[in-house]
């Protein structure tokens, strides 16, 4: 099981309970964030608060949420 975190604060709660990584969804940071899912979400930005707020590798959900998946995938994923 791969516990999702919406924000840092989540993600730090996961993390203490003893997760060894935490995943992401779009739709959990665009709500927490107080945006429609697919309502411009600055992907990036939410992503980097997560990652600097754990120790443990944390996955980057893209799919369409963000906009479209072939504009998404071009440069913005990178070896674990």
């Amino acid at each position: 099981m791969l516990p999702n975190a919406w924000d840092p604060a989540s993600a730090v709660a996961i993390e203490a309970a003893g997760a060894a990584a935490i995943a992401t969804t779009s739709a959990g940071l665009s709500w927490a964030a107080g945006v429609a899912d697919a309502g411009g979400l600055d992907r990036a930005t939410a992503l980097r608060r997560i990652v600097a707020a754990v120790s443990v590798p944390v996955t980057a959900d893209i799919e369409a949420g963000y906009g479209e998946l072939n504009d998404l995938l071009g440069g913005r994923t990178a070896p674990a």
